[in-house]
């Protein structure tokens, strides 16, 4: 074997397969062959050929090559994500993950010398010496890797594929791991769906845009109320396969009041020349990004063409080039890649967080497609929000899931690995109500909105879109919130977030940093009975989507804030929708009642406890200095309350009791059988009135309220009754 390769365990299940078979051949330095995996599935291989690939067809093709030490770098990302470790959220850079860990410089010389020694070009290097990117005929692949390139009808897909008909050998004494473009039966795919803006169907229609969809400002208020950071100083990376029209992006900014945000190109392999339909995809990751971080310095496009022997390069330009902190991927498709696993680790060790869109065709059965069970990235699904209306407070949320549409059935998608053991920071979670697996890595690890999502596309066009793919490029502009607050206050990027919010989900700050998606599943016609969402960690949105303001105080520690306490209690006297008299002002305090200065960031929330009814006004708001100073709360439905002011994982704090009274009488009520009261609820009621039979009696209540709904006792005033019914008998006035 070669020195310092070692085959490692249970997270990298699949990968020690592969080493294994990638050095089957190899039994010391003067072995003369090493032999690939041959990429296309051996069910689709054993097609009838229906012919020869042509031999002149230019090919791209990525040579993926192993790590040096893979336990050890494995070793370390442990560290770095371990708040108990002396190594946590020290990160490296990509030279030294390169120096360390990636092939010796003579190795990758090696397969560069043999790549020449077979009339191959060299297209790219990579300085984590990983990836080698090459180019040549069909004529050229076939004799370096003795093989034949045949071509078959694709058994799902009305085209052809080509692929290799044995398994391809290298005439070399140092280790391949992957051979990418060697076959066409995988193409990467975006995940998302799109319908008309006036489906007729798509509900609830609560969001800013044409037709209720949400957009711009809409995500902002509905999971991070409150919180005035916008990703200043950050970037955000995004990995694409096709390319976008400006004017879209423009437009949409224009459209709903963001900055216009810079956007960079990188071309791989050339990027793309011209934008094809997979534009909405692009359009729509780019849109989802500003809207939650507007303020954000770049966003970095990564481009290629639509090909699977571009996804591991794209993968290794973002880990080396090292640009943006926090990443979003929308696309899938095809087999495990030891390779980009690889790529995935040292981005977790350089403080990068790549968020991942699980897929929109409900419930994994069988095989998780590329990359959407990698146990290195954060998996993301996906929701139907409801809010309070157009950049609206959060109500509530289910899984998303259109069901069957047209011959697809079309949700968040979720499920078990079959080729991952389950992670150590996933272990310890009852499995029990959610059928998820506690041997074998679950899927998504977290959600956000992914449906009734309103997008410009295609150079004019606009939409109504579903998809973990509108969640992924969410979280990723989220991160990029988080980490404008560790910057400021002198902490490292949070990087690979899945151990601390597995923690956090275990933990007793859950419900402070997470919306828990207990309604709706993913269910499917191969799988009509899993999975469906349940109380904490499930197979459909993870452990449910962000409550921004307690994450923020979770992931990045600010002080040795421990409670909050109230310097200022609200007024203990109030009108109904007026705003109280006296604000409550807010201290962040440690054990001992130190108040912590260098707090700017916790986000503190005032509800309503005890009483009835729904706090009005700015209720988050951002500490400066440690201190939160609330400026125009209300209530509306006039009776006692008290508020309840809680900051993430901080205890919270409840205040005196404030007697909200009804204002002045501006309207009468009528309340007949079958109708109940409702203060600060318009119309002022519920219920259906009550069938009576002609010539019966029956008691009409008259209330004399105010604007809001409210009884006003004082009113003395009389009350004259009239009815249309001419025969109708009523009572003197």
């Amino acid at each position: 074997m070669f020195p310092g390769l070692r085959l490692i365990g249970p997270i990298h299940k699949f990968f020690a397969v592969f080493v294994t078979v990638s050095l089957l051949l190899v039994n010391s330095v003067e072995a003369l062959q090493v032999v690939v995996k041959n990429p296309v599935p051996a069910t689709a291989n054993e097609l009838p050929s229906v012919g020869r690939l042509d031999q002149t067809k230019k090919l791209h093709l990525a040579i993926g090559l192993p790590l040096r030490d893979p336990a050890g770098l494995q070793q370390l990302v442990q560290q770095i994500c371990d708040p108990n470790s002396p190594r946590y959220r020290h990160y490296l850079k990509p030279e030294e993950l390169a120096q360390n860990f990636g092939p010796t410089p003579e190795q990758y010389q090696q397969v560069i010398d043999w790549a020449k020694s077979h009339n191959f070009e060299i297209a790219a290097q990579h300085p984590n010496r990983l990836v080698l990117e090459v180019d040549g005929p069909a004529s050229v692949v076939e004799s370096a890797l003795h093989i034949k390139l045949l071509t078959h009808q694709h058994p799902t897909e009305s085209r052809t594929f080509f692929g290799p008909d044995v398994d391809p050998t290298l005439d070399i004494s140092v280790p391949v791991m992957t051979i990418d473009g060697l076959s066409d039966f995988y193409v990467p795919h975006p995940h998302n769906k799109i319908r008309p803006l006036t489906d007729g169907v798509s509900e609830p229609k609560a969001g800013s845009a044409p037709s209720g969809n949400y957009a711009g400002n809409d995500f902002r208020a509905a999971y991070a109320p409150g919180v005035s950071l916008t990703g200043s100083g950050q970037t955000i990376a995004l990995l694409e396969f096709d390319g976008y029209f400006t004017s879209d992006i423009t437009s949409y900014e224009t459209q709903f009041g963001i900055p216009n945000v810079p956007l960079s190109n990188i071309a791989v392999n050339g990027g793309v020349t011209t934008v094809g339909s997979g534009n909405s995809e692009v359009a729509l990751d780019i849109e989802m990004a500003v809207s939650m971080a507007p303020g954000v310095s770049t966003v970095y496009v990564y481009e290629a063409p639509n090909d699977l022997a571009n996804f591991v390069p794209m993968l290794s330009r973002m880990q080396t080039d090292n640009l943006s902190h926090q990443i979003g991927c929308s696309w899938g498709g095809g087999a495990e890649n030891p390779t980009a696993e690889n790529i995935f680790m040292m981005m977790a060790a350089q403080g990068q967080s790549f968020y991942n869109a699980t897929g929109d065709g409900d419930a994994f059965v069988g095989a998780i497609p590329f990359p959407s069970d990698s146990p290195n990235i954060i998996q993301v699904g996906a929701t139907t929000l409801t809010t309070t209306g157009p950049v609206g407070s959060y109500v509530s949320e289910t899984v998303w899931n259109w069901g069957r549409v047209k011959s697809s059935y079309v949700g968040s998608s979720g499920g078990i690995s079959t080729a991952f053991s389950i992670p150590t920071w996933q272990q310890g979670i009852s499995m029990a109500s959610n059928q998820g697996s506690t041997t074998f890595r679950n899927v998504p690890d977290v959600a956000l909105t992914g449906d009734n999502i309103y997008v410009r596309y295609n150079n004019g066009t606009a939409g109504s879109f579903g998809g973990t793919s509108c969640a992924a490029p969410l979280w990723a502009a989220l991160t990029a919130l988080i980490n404008q607050h560790a910057a400021a206050v002198g902490q490292q990027p949070v990087g690979f977030i899945n151990p601390a919010i597995y923690a956090i989900g275990k933990g007793s700050s859950y419900s402070s940093c997470f919306h828990d998606t207990t309604a709706g599943n993913n269910f499917s016609g191969s799988s009509p009975s899993k999975f469906a969402a349940t109380t904490g960690f499930d197979l459909c949105a993870g452990w449910g989507t962000p409550i921004a303001s307690g994450l923020l105080t979770a992931l990045v520690p600010t002080s040795g804030g421990t409670k909050l306490t109230i310097q200022t209690q609200p007024s203990s006297t109030a009108t109904a929708g007026i705003a109280f008299g006296t604000q409550p002002v807010i201290r962040i305090e440690d054990n001992n009642g130190n108040l912590q200065t260098n707090d700017n960031a916790t986000v503190v929330v005032a509800s309503r406890s005890a009483g009835a009814g729904t706090l009005q006004g700015a209720t988050s708001m951002m500490a400066v200095g440690g201190v939160v100073t609330f400026t125009n709360l209300s209530h509306q439905y006039a009776n006692n309350i008290t508020i309840a002011f809680n900051g993430g994982i901080l205890t919270g704090t409840t205040s005196s009791v404030v007697a909200v009274s009804a204002g002045p009488f501006t309207q009468l009520q009528t309340l007949v059988p079958g109708q109940t009261a409702t203060p600060s609820v318009s119309p002022g009621r519920t219920g259906t009135p009550t069938a009576h039979v002609s010539g019966t009696t029956f008691n009409v209540m008259v209330n004399a309220v105010d604007a809001f709904w409210n009884l006003v006792n004082s009113v003395t005033d009389t009350v004259h009754l009239s009815s249309s019914d001419s025969i109708a008998i009523l009572p003197s006035d």
